[in-house]
């Protein structure tokens, strides 16, 4: 009997898809769902039938290693307590996406999985201590899933090659499902990236829409303070703190990349391609902090893109760019929450000493609490 056909052409059409997808689903049916990279076949990890006809759908006899999908990152902290805060980092910059995290799951948390689901179907998630998570851009999937209680399983639909629309899913696993809900072509027609997460490093598992380099932007902590002009006080900032970090984790800053911190700079209104200025160089360098290299620049998107937070050396600061740039309000903050940090340019060197302290005390206080 061929499956129920949900489309998704109307938003009237999508609520219904979704409501009739999360019944199959509950009831323990199987349901081809459109996702951002490929179609998919979805089934409860807490219908154990299901899992076993969706093994056989796909003639899947080895190990599966099923990959819980979710509607949002909060979800994986009902399996994963202690979420390293890279793989945590990258869920963040890159969910909902075409981006798969895989962690480890300790011998408790893969007592309480045994718990939430049956035994058998929680040793079939865990592959070698590894558990797995993916969160896709799409939203009439990520509606179904937002709707279902417990885990849910979501495996690729096609066989030899991936199924980017419902017209390249095989006959015969059509014919398998009970629901299938067209919501048109796939944005990639390719395959997830899946990304092994471990302490502070990370590998990809397997290639896919997202390649290393961009997984590498992911990966980073990147720090940025803004300022005016990037001459002064935020090229401080950032020198200062690049120093503090690496003597707090015992490397050298030209070591900080390879252990994913950035600490970066820049200007609200700032002329590209300035030096810091000679007073500025001398404060910072009393502190051991080398600006000869730093060079100014304005304030771009792509840059509060990456940034996890930014500091402002003034309220004013922190006001203009939430106002230009709104996403970015959450992760934003006055350096110094209580006052703000005046410009230095054309005083005399013995004020930007005291400005190099002042700014020393405040990284201190603040970088103290986001240390990995």
């Amino acid at each position: 009997m061929p499956p129920v056909v949900l489309t998704c052409a109307h938003p009237s059409d999508q609520r219904w898809a979704v409501m009739k997808a999360v019944d199959v689903l509950t009831r323990g049916g199987i349901v081809g769902l459109p996702m951002e990279t490929v179609y998919g076949l979805a089934a409860r990890l807490t219908q154990p039938p299901a899992i076993e006809r969706l093994k056989k759908i796909k003639n899947i006899s080895t190990h599966p290693g099923w990959v819980i999908h979710v509607a949002q990152a909060s979800q994986t902290r009902l399996y994963i307590r202690d979420l390293p805060s890279m793989a945590a980092r990258i869920m963040k910059k890159s969910w909902p996406g075409p981006v798969a995290i895989q962690v480890r799951a300790s011998a408790k948390e893969q007592a309480i999985l045994g718990m939430l689901i049956q035994p058998a179907v929680a040793a079939e998630i865990i592959s070698d201590g590894w558990i797995t998570f993916r969160c896709p851009d799409q939203q009439v999937t990520r509606e179904i899933l937002a709707d279902l209680p417990g885990p849910t399983a979501i495996i690729g639909a096609g066989e030899r090659q991936p199924a980017g629309e419902v017209g390249d899913i095989p006959a015969h696993i059509v014919d398998q499902l009970d629901a299938l809900v067209d919501a048109g072509p796939a944005r990639y027609r390719k395959s997830s990236t899946i990304v092994r997460v471990e302490g502070d490093q990370w590998q990809i598992i397997r290639p896919g829409v997202i390649d290393e380099r961009i997984i590498h932007r992911l990966a980073e902590q990147v720090i940025v303070f803004i300022c005016t002009g990037n001459t002064c006080r935020s090229p401080m900032a950032a020198g200062i703190a690049g120093i503090w970090l690496a003597r707090k984790l015992g490397l050298s800053p030209a070591a900080l990349p390879k252990h994913h911190l950035v600490v970066e700079s820049a200007g609200l209104h700032a002329t590209d391609g300035l030096p810091a200025t000679a007073e500025a160089r001398t404060a910072a360098r009393e502190l051991g902090a080398d600006l000869t290299a730093h060079r100014s620049r304005a304030v771009t998107v792509d840059l509060l893109q990456r940034a996890d937070v930014i500091y402002t050396m003034t309220q004013s600061h922190r006001d203009e760019l939430v106002e230009r740039y709104p996403a970015v309000a959450d992760k934003t903050f006055p350096l110094d929450p209580d006052s703000d940090i005046a410009d230095p340019i054309g005083s005399e060197v013995g004020r930007y000493r005291q400005l190099a302290k002042r700014l020393e005390a405040l990284i201190a206080q603040r970088l103290s609490g986001i240390l990995p």
